[in-house]
């Protein structure tokens, strides 16, 4: 898929709107609701799907920036607790 290639061709509408084909879409797997990259290079355009990580890719990013930020952390003083506390008082406010 990821070297398939497709053809077709669409208008674009007076608000800037323009209709990814059906026949692309399905090819595609592009699903309603889905968020593009939009590239311009010379006088292409590029879409590509922004891929949402995996819970597996996401804990493992998440392992990766916990061992990286443990040690400041922890000379900081803080405890897992705290942090912890910390974080969530921070989304709770930012939900306000």
């Amino acid at each position: 898929m990821e070297n398939e290639v497709g053809f077709d061709t669409t208008t674009m509408s007076s608000k800037g709107q323009i209709v990814i084909p059906q026949k692309i879409r399905e090819r595609w797997h592009a699903k309603e609701g889905e968020s593009f990259t939009v590239l311009l290079m010379g006088d292409k355009v590029i879409l590509q799907k922004i891929r949402k990580p995996s819970n597996e890719e996401l804990m493992a990013s998440l392992d990766r920036v916990h061992k990286m930020m443990a040690p400041h952390i922890k000379s900081m003083g803080l405890t897992e607790q705290k942090l912890l506390k910390i974080l969530h008082d921070r989304r709770h406010n930012r939900d306000k």
